[in-house]
């Protein structure tokens, strides 16, 4: 696994954030879906790799990334799950995920997601987990999709 994830380090310029307790917790939230009338449970992502990307209303860098992550999802969904996480106004974030038209799921933030990954100084914001629930990094800003390509590589292949 970390052979798998070692590019991702050095393609991204990553830091690594100090965790609080990962893993149970994390699979143990859920989240209001922006897409449909039920929830996203974490849970059911589990022995997939997550990358879990913050966003807000009116973001342009949030729509850039979630069309990047689209690209990114539609060659390696059976191992990698992303998942956008909303900040804000309802409406806004389900007018963005409408505008960029993703697949993948969506939904607001819990207060139980903020009290574990805490408050982002700024959107996009990417957290990566592993299969196993563990945080391995995070990071800030846009990622274009050739150095996702690039740090996924051995994942999507």
């Amino acid at each position: 696994m970390f052979k798998k994830l070692t590019p991702l380090y050095f393609a991204l310029s990553l830091i690594l954030v100090s965790s609080p307790s990962w893993g149970a917790s994390l699979y143990s939230i859920k989240l209001d879906s922006l897409t449909q009338l039920d929830t996203i449970a974490l849970e059911d992502y589990q022995n997939k790799i997550l990358v879990l990307t913050i966003f807000e209303p009116e973001c342009p860098w949030c729509m850039k990334q979630f069309k990047a992550l689209e690209a990114l999802y539609t060659n390696c969904d059976s191992k990698l799950q992303p998942i956008g996480i909303g900040l804000g106004s309802i409406k806004g974030l389900k007018a963005i995920v409408y505008r960029t038209k993703i697949t993948f799921p969506a939904g607001q933030a819990s207060t139980e997601f903020i009290a574990l990954v805490g408050q982002p100084q700024a959107t996009p914001f990417s957290i990566i987990v592993d299969e196993s629930g563990q945080l391995i990094t995070s990071f800030q800003g846009y990622i274009p999709l050739e150095k996702l390509e690039y740090a996924f590589q051995d994942i999507c292949a």
